[in-house]
């Protein structure tokens, strides 16, 4: 049975995560982007890589603990 590839052991998603999508980046390197529950009870956005690139079939991945894209403060204005 395969391990999950990404589960909730990041500061980012240490209350959950759920999987998510995955994309090839423009230079080639594949990544899953999924939510996830921080310390504070707020839905963000986090992203993994693999860990082995040369694996061709990328067993395991790397949760980052620095790459939110989207601060849950920060909202679109709404507009009237």
């Amino acid at each position: 049975m395969l391990e999950p590839a990404i589960s909730p052991s990041t500061p980012f998603a240490v209350n959950d995560c759920w999987s998510g999508s995955a994309t090839v980046l423009p230079d080639d390197r594949p990544i899953i982007m999924y939510t996830g529950i921080n310390e504070q009870e707020q839905q963000v956005e986090n992203v993994a890589y693999p860990k082995d690139l040369s694996d061709p079939y990328l067993w395991e991945w790397v949760q980052t603990d620095y790459n939110v894209p989207r601060h849950p403060a920060q909202r679109r204005r709404q507009v009237v």
